[in-house]
Formats: structure tokens, C-alpha cells, sequence
């Protein structure tokens, strides 16, 4: 699926990416990490199997690059994700919002932080934090398919209780 992306993305569709709007019209192979794309047979008149899922590959394939920022680590028989919770069906993603550039080494410190989530918001700040996202991580039963639900900003308040278990690196 990605050898697939990395050779048949095209120009127009980074510039669709980068810029919008998204028409999800393209019949590449697609990531499935946006939410918007979760289909939920319940939600359908038939079962979202008879049908390919469309996406935005230009979206996906930088998406793809950005995973090195996301190592994976193990603590005896778990692995631990960069910027996710630990629970296998209760976990969830959450990353910040920065707003300066940065280096590829900074952007994965930033990620990996171990406080990032306990942090006051003023104290984030000067870190260049600006906003903290979190979004669901959504598992199946039939071996383990997810999907990430839609992010919601976490305030100052929610930060220290919610995300505070987070694993670190």
C-alpha cells in the first residue's frame, strides 16, 4: 500500500493536502487515519465492505513520512507507541500544536515529551506549544482494525488527569 502511494501520488494531490478543499475522490490505497472516513455499517444501508474507500493520498502520504516521529518501544510484552495512551481499546493519540518551524529532532521532543500532558498551558507555551489535541483510538474485536476518532483540544484543566498515565519513549 505505500510503495503504491509513494509511486502514483502526484503533485496536485499534495497541493489538495496542503491546501484544500479535500474531495476524497482519489482510488488510491488509503491510510485510514482520518475520521471522517470511519464507516460504521450501522450508519449504512449495507455493509461498507462492497465498497472501496476513497481518501486524499497526497494527505495520507505525509501522514506515512511523519510516522519516523513515532517510535515504537516495548515494556515486556506491550508496545508503547510515541504520543498514545497505553489502553489497547480505551487508548487515544494526542499530539501538540507548535507554532514556529522546527527540526525533525525537535518536532520528535516535542511528541515524546513526558510532560507535555501534566503541563499548565502558560508552561507549554514556552515550549512554542500553542494547542494540545487528543483523538480516540477506535478498536475493533476482529483482530484489532482501529480507526482514530475526531480530535478535541484539550484544555489545561483535562490535561493533568486525562493524559497524565500517557507512556513516554
Amino acid at each position: 500500500m505505500a510503495r503504491t502511494l509513494q509511486q502514483k501520488v502526484r503533485p496536485a494531490d499534495f497541493r489538495e493536502a496542503l491546501t484544500g478543499p479535500w474531495w476524497y475522490a482519489s482510488k488510491l490505497p488509503i491510510l485510514r487515519w482520518d475520521p471522517t472516513g470511519e464507516r460504521v455499517y450501522a450508519h449504512t444501508s449495507r455493509s461498507p465492505q462492497d465498497t472501496k474507500p476513497t481518501g486524499v493520498p497526497g494527505a495520507d502520504w505525509l501522514a506515512f513520512l511523519g510516522l519516523r516521529h513515532l517510535p515504537v518501544t516495548t515494556r515486556g510484552t506491550t508496545l508503547l507507541t510515541t504520543a498514545c495512551d497505553p489502553g489497547w481499546k480505551e487508548g487515544a493519540f494526542h499530539w501538540p500544536l507548535w507554532n514556529a518551524p522546527t527540526t525533525s529532532r525537535v518536532t520528535m521532543s516535542l511528541l515524546a515529551h513526558p510532560n507535555l500532558t501534566k503541563m499548565t498551558q502558560p508552561q507549554r507555551e514556552l515550549l512554542g506549544v500553542h494547542r494540545l489535541l487528543a483523538a480516540p483510538i477506535r478498536r475493533t474485536d476482529q483482530g484489532g482494525y482501529g480507526s482514530f476518532g475526531a480530535p478535541t483540544d484539550l484544555s489545561p484543566a483535562l490535561t493533568s488527569t486525562v493524559l497524565a498515565t500517557s507512556p513516554t519513549p
